[in-house]
């Protein structure tokens, strides 16, 4: 996200714990609990986001990732079929996707988009 003196407040939003600064990394790190607000909020803000999370090759996309509602997807299309079970309802489009090992870990990252001005549905948001 582009730097702010107002990001701290931005990403607590109506939340209660403040968000955390990385020094290491140089990044926010907040509960995952929010993780469905803050996408759907940088869709809201910016059209698209970069999601970047644990990637997992074994687990097999199924009917529980493609009927899902939120942005949380760790399965083996990393996030490509995610939310797609309903085409006519889908309320977003990821563009693009790879994945990468960082030490030990697995990660992907997947741009995802607004579709046509469309933002998530509120039922999907977190609180």
């Amino acid at each position: 996200m582009p730097y702010s003196s107002q990001n701290r407040e931005w990403i607590k939003a109506e939340h209660r714990r403040e968000p955390n600064w990385n020094m290491k990394f140089r990044c926010w790190e907040t509960p995952r609990s929010w993780f469905d607000d803050l996408v759907t909020r940088f869709l809201r803000k910016f059209g698209k986001v970069y999601v970047i999370q644990a990637f997992r090759e074994q687990q097999k996309c199924a009917p529980a990732c493609w009927n899902a509602t939120g942005f949380d997807c760790e399965c083996s299309c990393m996030g490509q079929n995610h939310g797609s079970g309903n085409p006519a309802g889908c309320w977003h489009i990821v563009s693009d996707t790879f994945a990468i090992e960082w030490s030990e870990r697995q990660y992907s990252c997947r741009l995802i988009e607004s579709k046509s001005g469309q933002v998530a549905p509120a039922e999907t948001v977190s609180p």
